[in-house]
């Protein structure tokens, strides 16, 4: 959804990072700003307007995730909402993917994201962190310097999409790379998933961004896809690369697949892990390459020996 304002008012609301939204009582609305929460009373006049503007536009749509976004001629502003019982939660989203070089210079970060490796064989890459850490923003900076890199087709699975990944607005990136992007929060990621695995064309690298684990059918089919040769990537939320594995053989364990053949499954297909956090007023990208030894303890169910390669740490800016 596309909202027309002035310019002034995307430049004033750009400095929100997240919202709670009561459509049904709008003197209840905040915004953060500087991790600091502004009451609407205490909003300037300006914020004021674009709050309603912002109410008006959410009471026309009924889905449960879905974005707004506002636009002033180049200048765009876009806002992912969850709807919760009585208020929805808002959080302000880049506009374009940027490229990786601006998120981090560390050449064992880039090393196992962007391994040449996983054009040969495939494999899973996973983003981990807590919420705001910026692993979904960095899954998609990842992801787009692949296809510049390599070139292929991407397929993005989004509930809903974030930002785009094609040059220019286009789903073009660079002079060999393709995306198509599936917004799955009507159709189900489930489904989603399964429309996207069928898409690629003969004989092109399969590249896919799924945008977040979050149910036991969906990791047991990301595991399986990457095996067979499909380069993905991913994120959860999880502190650790241990308590991601968990999770994920866990998921596909309620799912109803056998433990053992879920360990030697995951073994295989693991490329990596990425874990974000946002530690002391910075960002920190740490990458935990699956090696060996890791494969081995998983297949056998031991304690894991992930250890980081490096640590990348960058200004929020």
């Amino acid at each position: 959804m596309i909202v027309s304002v002035d310019s002034e008012m995307i430049e004033a609301a750009s400095h929100f990072s997240d919202w709670r939204i009561y459509p049904d009582n709008m003197h209840s609305c905040v915004g953060m700003v500087g991790k600091k929460w502004l009451n609407f009373a205490l909003m300037t006049p300006r914020m004021q307007n674009f709050v309603q503007l912002f109410i008006d536009a959410i009471k026309q749509h009924a889905g449960l995730d879905f974005s707004v976004q506002f636009q002033s001629g180049q200048l765009n502003l876009k806002i992912r909402l969850a709807r919760f019982p009585g208020y929805l939660a808002g959080r302000s989203m880049s506009i374009n993917t940027p490229d990786l070089d601006r998120l981090t210079s560390n050449k064992d970060v880039k090393d196992l994201v962007l391994s040449s490796v996983l054009n040969i064989q495939g494999g899973l890459v996973i983003c981990i962190g807590n919420p705001g850490t910026g692993k979904s923003y960095f899954a998609h900076a990842a992801t787009r310097e692949r296809l510049k890199q390599y070139g292929g087709h991407l397929v993005v699975i989004g509930d809903p999409l974030e930002s785009p990944i094609g040059d220019d607005g286009t789903f073009v990136v660079g002079t060999n790379g393709y995306v198509d992007e599936i917004d799955v929060s009507e159709i189900g990621a489930t489904l989603g998933l399964k429309m996207a695995l069928r898409s690629y064309p003969v004989g092109i690298k399969p590249l896919l961004l799924f945008s977040e684990v979050r149910s036991d059918t969906n990791a047991f089919d990301l595991v399986n896809a990457a095996i067979n040769g499909f380069t993905i990537f991913t994120t959860t939320h999880a502190s650790t690369p241990d308590a991601c594995v968990d999770r994920l053989i866990s998921w596909c364990v309620k799912g109803g697949v056998d433990i053992g053949l879920v360990r030697n499954m995951l073994a295989q297909s693991l490329f990596g892990i990425t874990s974000h956090k946002f530690e002391h007023g910075q960002f920190t990208i740490y990458a935990y390459p699956c090696l060996e030894e890791t494969r081995k303890r998983i297949r056998e169910g031991l304690p894991l020996p992930f250890k980081s390669t490096a640590a990348m740490k960058f200004s929020k800016s």
